[in-house]
């Protein structure tokens, strides 16, 4: 599952493919996970479109599952517990 992550230009792909690893909890998905979470954090405009939004949940959620620990640095926005 973290080919698509990786290789898709599709939000929607990478949506699924986030949710996906976060069901696995496969320690190996945090880095390719990491990654897409910092790229989403470059470049914010002031409006985020509703499809990035629901990726970054999904990334946030998907770490938290891997790295249960400390998620304080996972949290986005609204979504953190």
């Amino acid at each position: 599952p973290v080919e698509p992550l990786e290789t898709s230009d599709d939000v929607k792909v990478k949506t699924e493919a986030a949710w996906a690893l976060g069901k696995l909890s496969d320690k190996r998905s945090f880095v390719p996970l990491s990654k897409v979470q910092r790229a989403l954090h470059t470049g914010q405009g002031a409006k985020v479109d509703p499809e990035v939004a629901e990726l970054r949940k999904a990334v946030a959620w998907s770490l938290r599952q891997i790295e249960p620990g400390d998620h304080s640095i996972y949290c986005e926005d609204d979504f953190c517990e």
